[in-house]
């Protein structure tokens, strides 16, 4: 009997991970390398994101993009993303922070955010948050999730 997996194969294949942290940066690779559907390319700061977005033919299927980072922070580096002229002006584009507080759902929606994961990670969440926003019908903006399951805003 064939088991159908296209339910459970990942809508993502390639990822920019935005961090300046080398150690967050190598626990998002580890978790991503977990399911081997996923290739990585990491960056330190959004000015360097930058420059491997324009320079990429092809749009990243999701960024990660911490909000606290030298020489160029996430909210900058979103507004530029979004300022592209072409297709990866829509790329997906996760925001990755440490502290829930950092601005509101609202303030995250006009600034572009698709989604949000706050660290330490969940790689379930992470995953779950990768398929709802890659879902043709997912609203643009998933809003804040309450409760004990905190792990996204």
């Amino acid at each position: 009997m064939k088991v159908d997996t296209s339910q459970t194969k990942p809508l993502i294949k390639e990822i920019l991970i935005v961090e300046d942290s080398k150690i967050i940066q190598n626990i998002l690779r580890r978790g991503f390398s977990l399911t081997g559907d996923y290739k990585i390319t990491s960056v330190s700061n959004g000015k360097e994101a930058l420059k491997v977005i324009k320079e990429k033919k092809e749009p990243f299927n999701a960024i990660f993009l911490d909000l606290h980072m030298p020489f160029m922070d996430g909210i900058e580096t979103i507004k530029r993303i979004r300022a592209f002229p072409d297709k990866k002006s829509k790329t997906v584009v996760i925001a990755a922070t440490g502290n829930n507080a950092d601005l509101s759902e609202e303030e995250f929606k006009a600034l572009g955010f698709n989604g949000g994961v706050i660290k330490p990670f969940d790689f379930q969440n992470i995953f779950d948050l990768l398929k709802k926003v890659n879902d043709p019908m997912a609203d643009e903006w998933l809003g804040l999730m309450t409760g004990e399951d905190n792990k996204m805003f």
